[in-house]
């Protein structure tokens, strides 16, 4: 779908908000700008916000920039930490096929371990690897398990600062040029774009459902 004659394609971006729950943090308040922010540049595009049950924004809805941003609840709550990774990694992938996402975004260090969908992961920083006393309890040990395998199977890995992207080099051993330094921000529409149309048909038995798949090998 494009959003004119001439004009680029239409994206719609799945956004893993599972993370969005109880009293914001850094992170938290980031993405929730982030969100604004992109709807309110990028009117056109649609965005897919998939949140725990006790998701009490921001952002909401009538909010500026929320115009196209549709936001989908899980049945658990946010606390739930063992809840909450096994259902992003084994539904969340399904749901955003479901609502039509181009791409997938993670933009709190994790994706699904399965993973099918063109699809890039933030990187906020590397503590829970080099200095993981500063980490809440049981984080460090869960991120250094997840952080390798979202790098690796991410189509394109972002980051906040040059500092931070020597760090995912140099601890993930992540190639430079998959890579972008995005300053607190999301990357432009080409971009995801990019990411979106850079997907290649999996291997048999890959787990991508096959009327999506199909639509992308195109």
């Amino acid at each position: 779908m494009f959003s004119g004659p001439g004009a680029r394609p239409i994206l719609h971006i799945g956004v893993d908000g599972l993370h969005l729950f109880g009293p914001y943090g850094g992170v938290q308040y980031a993405l929730a700008r982030q969100l604004a922010a992109y709807g309110q540049a990028f009117p056109e595009d649609r965005l897919t916000l998939f949140v725990p049950r006790d998701f009490d924004g921001p952002p909401r809805r009538g909010d500026a920039g929320t115009e196209g941003l549709t936001i989908k609840r899980a049945w658990f709550r946010g606390r739930w930490r063992g809840i909450r990774t096994l259902w992003r990694n084994f539904r969340l992938q399904t749901l955003a096929y479901r609502e039509k996402c181009n791409v997938l975004h993670g933009p709190t260090y994790a994706l699904p371990a399965l993973l099918s969908m063109p699809a890039a992961v933030t990187i906020h920083d590397t503590i829970a690897l080099t200095h993981p006393q500063f980490c809440t309890p049981g984080s460090a040990r869960v991120q250094k398990r997840q952080l390798p395998r979202s790098v690796k199977v991410a189509r394109r890995v972002q980051v906040p600062t040059e500092a931070v992207k020597r760090l995912v080099e140099e601890h993930l051993k992540v190639d430079a040029a998959r890579i972008d330094v995005v300053p607190w921000g999301w990357a432009r529409p080409s971009e995801w774009w990019t990411i979106a149309t850079s997907w290649k048909r999996p291997a048999r038995g890959g787990g991508c459902p096959s009327a999506s798949c199909s639509s992308w090998a195109r």
